[in-house]
């Protein structure tokens, strides 16, 4: 089961003034031993390159995602779809 997050607006010192809030929900690294066997399973083939995922952290913390908030961005080769987290270990879709 992929991981999950709830992200809100949240204010700041109960002020008028509010900050972002976002998350980053990666799936599985091509660094995991178990790699070969998820990316079989993947609906994009492959997994992740370490780098890959640390631009999708960039992003959030860009300027260009200055308007994103609230959000979840999911980052796992479409993992979610599948379940991808318990084919790994055996189980089924």
């Amino acid at each position: 089961m992929q991981p999950t997050a709830r992200t809100d607006v949240f204010p700041v010192n109960e002020s008028s003034l509010f900050q972002r809030l976002v998350a980053q929900c990666e799936g599985w690294l091509r660094t995991s031993t178990c790699a070969r066997r998820v990316a079989a399973d993947l609906p994009l083939g492959r997994v992740a390159s370490p780098e890959e995922i640390a631009h999708c952290g960039l992003f959030l913390a860009s300027e260009e995602a200055s308007f994103v908030t609230g959000a979840v961005l999911v980052a796992d080769g479409g993992g979610e779809i599948v379940n991808v987290g318990t084919l790994a270990f055996g189980g089924s879709r």
